[in-house]
């Protein structure tokens, strides 16, 4: 019979074998070159003269200085030696701050599919950590810390080329020492973003961590007063997919003082044919807090909400645990939305829907405090036995059955992120 195998059929442990269909021939498949590199000089040469399937393994600990690193082939892994922690091998621009930026506005600019990126730090660029264009499909980042960039920190862009799949798992995002200080866009000061994909089919963002992405009132004061009346882009959010993207999951993620944390659609673009800026998608098992007196009362007027589902129909918030302490206007908000999902989540503030949005959901708790959780200094909203005891339960649901440290919940379960125990 065609396409029929027996457990023989591979031969040896040793052989690697790919099957395909159709009649066609078993023929081996090559084990992946594995390219060791120790110095700036080796990364850049390892990267112009790879072979599809390549992987770059950065070995020696230390700082690596390129101009942009620009991918040639599919199939690229870049990793940091698996004995290294992934701040011990930092691939760094020429500052965020730095205009004189020469040959490396971004850190990694690629337009094949199958960019893999693993275990090394990514910092110091005046524009884009990583930035794509059409052709680089599914792309992969695993534990990376990308931190202290002049824009997005991972961009895909192609529009209206579609860059689909992508997978960001176990990586920590964050501003250290506060936002550039510079205009980097046309689009003002502060225009930035850690994840920000358009047009994007399909996404996986999980595991990870975001870290001061909204810059203090001191900030922008200081930017008013060396340039009166200057463009800004001060609410930039954390993770945002939009411009026609679709079924994208963000989960168990934590967010600190990050006033937008998640943003599913951020445009109405509703046209005649149907277009959405986003359809679908699940933000869910995430942890946020916006730290008591971190925004000004005219920035808090100005605030929405810590999830956006704008423009989503659709689109699902389950079992997030949000303490704005008063910070920003809601939790959750709507906005030109149909049929969203908003369950089983816990907060402080309000979940709200305005121009037409509507949402079903129950088993939301609107009342948590500071003193509900391990430590909400540090955004850690898992819940403490007082919490434990003051939070409600509510049924699981399907489309959250674990909570963010990956636990099975019983049912009922506990409202908000963390199930406790």
């Amino acid at each position: 019979m065609a396409n029929s195998f027996t457990a023989n059929t591979l031969g040896t442990a040793d052989q690697l074998y790919d099957w395909a269909t159709g009649g066609a021939p078993w023929r081996p498949v090559q084990p992946p070159r594995i390219v060791p590199v120790g110095n700036t000089s080796g990364l850049v040469d390892a990267v112009a003269n790879a072979l599809p399937g390549d992987v770059i393994e950065i070995v020696e600990p230390g700082v690596y200085q390129p101009d942009t690193l620009v991918t040639q082939v599919p199939n690229l892994t870049i990793r940091g030696h698996a004995d290294a922690e992934p701040t011990d091998i930092v691939l760094r621009g020429r500052g965020m701050n730095t205009l004189s930026y020469g040959g490396a506005p971004h850190g990694i600019y690629s337009q094949y599919p199958g960019l893999t990126l693993q275990n090394f730090t990514i910092e110091q660029f005046i524009q884009q950590a990583v930035t794509f264009g059409a052709g680089a499909e599914s792309p992969i980042f695993q534990d990376m810390v990308l931190r202290d960039c002049g824009q997005q920190f991972i961009k895909a862009s192609a529009f209206p080329a579609a860059i689909n799949y992508g997978l960001v798992e176990r990586v920590v995002f964050e501003y250290t020492a506060g936002r550039p200080s510079v205009q980097t866009s046309e689009l003002g000061y502060f225009y930035s973003g850690f994840i920000d994909v358009h047009n994007s089919v399909g996404w996986i963002v999980r595991d990870f961590v975001c870290k001061e992405m909204t810059p203090t009132q001191a900030e922008i004061d200081a930017v008013l007063a060396a340039e009166p009346g200057a463009t800004m882009t001060p609410w930039s959010p954390a993770v945002y997919f939009w411009n026609g993207s679709s079924n994208t999951i963000v989960e168990r993620g934590i967010f600190h003082n990050c006033a937008r944390m998640v943003a599913l659609g951020l445009m109405d673009r509703f046209t005649s044919n149907g277009y959405y800026d986003h359809v679908g998608g699940i933000v869910r098992n995430c942890m946020g807090v916006i730290d008591a007196g971190r925004l000004s009362a005219a920035q808090t007027a100005e605030s929405d909400g810590g999830i956006l589902l704008w423009n989503s129909p659709g689109a699902k918030a389950l079992n997030n645990t949000i303490l704005t302490n008063g910070q920003v206007a809601d939790a959750v908000q709507g906005r030109w939305s149909p049929g969203l999902e908003i369950s089983n989540n816990l907060t402080d503030n309000s979940i709200r829907m305005r121009n037409g949005a509507s949402y079903s959901g129950s088993g939301n708790q609107l009342n948590a405090l500071p003193e509900w959780f391990v430590n909400s200094a540090t955004a850690n909203l898992r819940l403490n036995a007082t919490g434990n005891a003051a939070v409600n339960t509510a049924p699981r649901l399907l489309d959250c059955m674990y909570d963010i440290d990956n636990t099975l919940r019983a049912n009922p379960t506990k409202i908000g992120a963390h199930r406790y125990g």
